[in-house]
């Protein structure tokens, strides 16, 4: 067995694969193994009594172990990263497949798919605080500025662009894309520049 080869072949195998790939905990439980292995080599090391000649060999031999021991610790954080990373992605695109649902959260871990669900979970939280929706108009705008339609009355407010406007429900604007978006969000204005 070549020492440090499997969080390079993991990592490796990760960056060339097609995502959603199955979760690779063989080839994981593998790389801990070698460091496992590592581990044991290190400690007899440690406790060997050898003459001069020997110990720097001994300690040039440790130092490389050790250094493997730590590159196969970062190939495994970045396998995580990089499976984390497209989870979210996965959430911000809504799961949408042509192979639905249920085949992207078949080829989660059991852990993967907690961490789904907490994601959602909290980033909904955070939705409902702030009162914006996040996940809709997330394409950028073809304009800056947008003639809106008034749903609701609103009393007189400072835009952020420094203006003074009060909302007439049934009255129409035209006014900067950043300063109504807030207001589109929260339905007080709708967006009738393409009607």
């Amino acid at each position: 067995m070549k020492i440090g080869s499997k969080g390079t072949e993991l990592v490796k195998s990760t960056l060339n694969q097609r995502w959603p790939g199955v979760f690779a905990s063989e080839h994981l439980e593998q790389v801990c193994h070698e460091n496992r292995i590592i581990k044991r080599r290190l400690r007899r090391y440690e406790r060997a009594t050898i003459s001069n000649e020997m110990a720097n060999a001994c300690r040039v031999a440790a130092k490389a172990l050790q250094l493997v021991y730590h590159q196969n610790i970062r190939c495994l954080i970045v396998y995580l990263y990089h499976r984390m990373k497209q989870i979210r992605q996965l959430h911000w695109q809504g799961l949408k497949s042509k192979n639905g649902e249920s085949y992207y959260l078949s080829r989660l871990h059991s852990a993967e798919k907690t961490y789904l669900q907490e994601y959602h979970k909290t980033l909904q939280n955070h939705m409902k605080h702030i009162d914006i929706d996040l996940t809709t108009d997330r394409e950028p705008p073809q304009t800056v500025h947008v003639e809106v339609k008034c749903n609701k009355d609103h009393e007189r407010i400072v835009l952020e662009s420094g203006r003074e406007i009060e909302f007439h429900q049934g009255d129409t604007y035209y006014m900067k894309r950043s300063d109504a978006e807030s207001f589109i969000q929260r339905g007080y204005l709708t967006d009738t520049t393409n009607q």
